[in-house]
């Protein structure tokens, strides 16, 4: 094959400096590969508990292990190849497993016994996470440690796409993973908008009059900076309430011959074959 969609990442980082292959790579604009809290549910209905669990997780780790550092790691809701991108949002949460403890330790939570598992109150710092393989195997087991080192014991359930479905319109999960492709921030209604919440894709539960009332307004907003504001705000809001564990931007991966000339991507990161040909280098 001259061209190879997703190779695995132990062929591409090999093969990436090698003369006779390219790597061609695109970062998706929209909402990056992330879990949604659940801010309903216990013990992730605590702004410290969520706070922890975003402070615990080292994305940039991760992703290198995960991807051989060829996916990027993400640290806010939109990724920053999407109009209207707020950097002030991004990295409000570096990694710092000691303050992740240290927020779990001044909420209350303490490793009484010593067996790594928290608790409060007699209950232990329990976190359901059901997972969907096709998109999260990658990951999955090394968020479940990262959150695990820092004192929450992880029911990590592997279910199929319907399974998903079920639990996250139930609520039965503390984390959920979402993720959309758009070149536009308005993807945040579908997932943030409160009234999506029952029977929609609104897996955080989170209800807010201001956010509901920015993505409201937003996508019919007209002015560009205007629009741009409204989207900066609910990615601060989004960020503040510790709503989301970023974990990985959206990444499109091409091994080609070296003598594949012309490819291109559009604005979503698919490929543009209309003007390729194969030439000598």
């Amino acid at each position: 094959a001259q061209l190879v969609q997703d190779p695995s990442p132990v062929d591409a980082s090999t093969m990436k400096d090698d003369p006779a292959y390219q790597l061609f790579t695109f970062s998706a604009p929209g909402l990056p590969s992330h879990q949604m809290i659940n801010v309903e549910k216990f013990p992730t209905d605590d702004i410290n508990v969520r706070k922890a669990m975003i402070y615990a997780v080292n994305s940039d780790e991760i992703m290198e292990n995960a991807s051989m550092g060829l996916t990027p790691a993400a640290h806010s809701i939109i990724s920053p190849t999407t109009w209207g991108y707020n950097p002030d949002a991004d990295n409000m949460y570096p990694y710092d497993l000691e303050k992740a403890k240290s927020i779990l330790e001044e909420a209350g939570w303490i490793d009484s016994d010593g067996d790594g598992i928290r608790e409060k109150d007699g209950e232990k710092l329990t976190i359901e996470y059901p997972a969907l393989p096709a998109y999260e195997e990658q990951f999955m087991e090394l968020l479940t440690y990262a959150l695990q080192d820092a004192g929450f014991e992880v029911n990590l359930q592997m279910l199929d796409d319907a399974g998903i479905t079920a639990v996250g319109q139930e609520g039965a999960h503390n984390i959920l993973n979402m993720g959309w492709i758009s070149p536009d921030p308005s993807a945040l209604n579908y997932v943030f908008l409160s009234s999506n919440i029952d029977g929609g894709s609104a897996y955080t539960r989170f209800r807010d009059e201001r956010l509901d009332e920015i993505l409201t307004i937003a996508p019919k907003t007209v002015d560009a900076e205007e629009r741009k504001a409204l989207y900066g705000e609910a990615q601060q809001i989004i960020m503040e309430n510790a709503l989301i564990i970023p974990i990985h931007i959206y990444s499109s991966m091409y091994l080609a011959d070296s003598e594949i000339q012309g490819f291109a991507f559009d604005g979503e990161g698919y490929p543009v074959l209309y003007d390729i040909w194969l030439g000598s280098n």
